[in-house]
């Protein structure tokens, strides 16, 4: 399962969750409850 990286907007605070690809996206930060969550592009855990 991919690690998908997420940040709050309200107060900076950076998340990784493992999801499945057939998972929607997070958009309610956990502590919070509020939808300030925003997916983040990371680059790739391996290079070919």
């Amino acid at each position: 399962m991919p690690i998908y990286e997420y940040r709050c907007q309200s107060c900076n605070h950076d998340l990784a969750v493992m999801q499945k690809l057939s998972n929607p996206e997070l958009i309610d930060y956990p502590s919070g409850g509020q939808p300030q969550l925003k997916k983040l592009i990371s680059p790739a855990g391996f290079r070919l």
